[in-house]
């Protein structure tokens, strides 16, 4: 009779090769991937910034210059969302980037621009654009009618 590796020998053979390169690949794997993992805390900060600013209208609610509390939603005996006033944009447009961060953001540093097709609005000296985020907005322009742009909010 001659001697030889059956099928189920074969089998088990390569199930325990299997098993084994398996559990190498593993355990290799975990050491060269044991780096504790970092979470980015800007992309939350500029979601709560980037809304909270086309959501409020600051503080007073009608502010035209130095306002106690920075937000540029349009406010018309009511805020009106996601539309900004035209007036707020063009002071922000001259004022430095520190100073047009709400109350609730205090020491964070962060910059926005709103964009559309009749103008261009950022606050001075902004900082350098590390994390980012887009949203759709309206501007609100007075005796006129709105126009939608975007509003880009980042952060350093």
């Amino acid at each position: 009779m001659k001697k030889g590796v059956s099928g189920i020998e074969f089998i088990v053979a390569v199930t325990f090769f299997l098993i084994a390169f398996w559990y190498v690949f593993i355990e290799t794997s975990e050491m060269i991937m044991d780096k504790p993992v970092q979470v980015d805390v800007r992309q939350p900060a500029l979601q709560f910034y980037s809304g909270y600013i086309i959501k409020n209208p600051g503080e007073p609610a009608d502010w035209d210059e130095n306002p106690d509390d920075f937000a540029l939603a349009y406010y018309d005996e009511k805020t009106h969302r996601n539309i900004l006033d035209h007036t707020k944009l063009n002071y922000a447009n001259q004022t430095n980037c520190s100073s047009l961060t709400p109350a609730i953001m205090n020491g964070i540093d962060i910059g926005f621009k709103v964009t559309s097709q009749y103008g261009t609005w950022q606050c001075q000296n902004p900082p350098r654009k590390d994390a980012m985020i887009t949203r759709l907005v309206y501007i609100h322009v007075p005796r006129r009618t709105q126009y939608a742009g975007t509003l880009e909010v980042w952060v350093a």
